[in-house]
């Protein structure tokens, strides 16, 4: 009998260890799930769940960074790297070397980076269980545009509309908001 309650006891504090599987719309380590990893339900990318600075320039308008791929206008979505889920810390890291006086950049906390466009699309694909969730957090709603990590050229970067769901590229000298995110 003790040898039954002392494995029940160690399945109970087994299972209390692993991973939690995430859901689109969780709010876990302090922001809102968007995206769940296909390959692993134990990871992926959520996103703060309120505006992180106030409206702010891209930045470094006229400098096409060396580091970040141009993702061109199509007339599609915007694809490639630079461009994908993924792809924004990277982007953003690049964005912090090449130009280090990009103010949409300067205030991202450890761990925090901007959005590739399309990260960004999966947050407006998901903005309803993401408002939710950040309202009964103390977060705000997703407001109307967002700066994504993706350029488009020296004077131009990715946007995504969350009124009319339009991503385009707009000069990097507009202001816009920014939704910081982050692997967990």
């Amino acid at each position: 009998m003790k040898k039954l309650l002392y494995l029940f006891i160690l399945s109970i504090i087994f299972m209390s260890c692993k991973d939690k599987t995430a859901v689109v719309g969780d709010f876990r380590d302090g922001g809102v799930v968007f995206w769940v990893d296909p390959l692993d339900n134990t990871h992926g990318l959520i996103c703060d769940f309120r505006d992180y600075l106030s409206p702010v320039q891209w930045g470094c308008s006229g400098i096409d960074s060396p580091n970040l791929e141009n993702i061109p206008i199509n007339k599609g979505n915007p694809l490639g790297v630079g461009a994908e889920i993924g792809d924004g810390l990277n982007n953003t890291n690049n964005m912090k070397n090449d130009c280090p006086e990009a103010l949409v950049t300067n205030s991202l906390e450890s761990g925090w980076f901007l959005p590739s466009i399309n990260e960004l699309k999966e947050i407006y694909n998901n903005r309803v269980v993401i408002n939710t969730t950040a309202r009964s957090n103390g977060g705000n709603v997703l407001g109307d545009s967002y700066w994504s990590s993706s350029e488009c050229t020296d004077k131009l970067a990715w946007v995504q509309n969350f009124k009319f769901g339009v991503q385009r590229p707009y000069l990097k000298s507009y202001v816009y908001r920014v939704r910081a995110v982050r692997y967990f």
